[in-house]
């Protein structure tokens, strides 16, 4: 396995409560996530259902552009500051 340098993206430093059931919308049967999951197929009903608690991580941000993650963490450090 590839050496990860993103904790969010590396399931070493997973949590529990990062792979997770949730309803099928179509049917109702429970199904399994994981937090990166984008979309999975339901065994029962055979439709696909999104991931209701998506968090793709770090991959969010590495795909931005280094002046918008910088001004994102901006916003986020007056947030902390804030409450």
């Amino acid at each position: 396995m590839p050496k990860s340098n993103c904790p969010g993206q590396d399931m070493r430093f997973w949590k529990p409560e990062d792979i997770f059931e949730a309803p099928c919308p179509h049917c109702g049967i429970a199904m399994e996530f994981w937090k990166d999951d984008m979309k999975r197929k339901c065994r029962s009903c055979g439709k696909f259902a999104r991931n209701p608690r998506l968090d793709l991580g770090c991959a969010e941000c590495a795909s931005m552009p280094r002046s918008a993650s910088a001004f994102r963490k901006s916003l986020n450090s007056g947030l902390k500051t804030a409450q």
